[in-house]
């Protein structure tokens, strides 16, 4: 019998015959496989909820953390394509490669938010923007330029224009002290409730 060694048949198999094993140390977070591959069955039910679906584009800008690990896991076991962005590049060549991949979808940690917030205009494709880390929010003012503010705890009404936020980690970790957060743009409302626990 021949078994083709992907990504995906590794995380069966481990799943099956280690679940309790350590597999990601990251910082002060330690998950067994079960952990983290639970995660990434989760983060592919979020990414589908956003309508992510076979052989759409999800981009990634991030260095080794474990949000990214999760994206080699959780991008293509829904059959989407992950397209993972070099973080130490430009902002402009951030824009060139989106754009060209054609994503719908871009996860960017904290520290890449600023540059992604900066080319929005150049990549009008992306429906959703996702912030892997951190606790900052977005919302676009009155001139067209990106503001900071706290995410506020309770839903509240806003114009189409402003993003509503969702948090990345409660659809992978069921509420983390410092959840990413989805800042979902183009086309519209998304229910905060939308991405939960599954």
């Amino acid at each position: 019998m021949e078994t083709p060694l992907t990504p995906l048949e590794f995380m069966r198999r481990t799943r099956r015959l280690h679940p309790q094993r350590e597999a990601v140390v990251d910082g002060d977070l330690r998950l067994t496989y079960e952990q983290f591959f639970d995660r990434c069955d989760r983060w592919s039910s979020a990414l589908q909820k956003l309508g992510v679906g076979q052989g759409d584009r999800v981009a990634y800008i991030a260095p080794n953390v474990h949000q990214q690990l999760e994206s080699f896991y959780a991008v293509p076991q829904i059959g989407a394509v992950l397209v993972p962005i070099n973080y130490r590049l430009s902002a402009d060549d951030f824009a060139y490669i989106i754009e060209h991949s054609g994503a719908t979808v871009v996860c960017a940690c904290d520290e890449y938010l600023e540059a992604v917030d900066g080319i929005r205009d150049q990549i009008p494709g992306v429906k959703h923007f996702v912030a892997l880390t951190g606790k900052r929010g977005l919302r676009d003012d009155a001139r067209g330029t990106a503001t900071r503010r706290r995410a506020a705890g309770r839903r509240r009404r806003r114009p189409p224009h402003h993003q509503l936020h969702k948090r990345h980690d409660r659809a992978t970790q069921g509420g983390h002290d410092h959840p990413p957060q989805c800042l979902s743009q183009r086309g519209g409302h998304a229910d905060s409730s939308s991405i939960g626990d599954r």
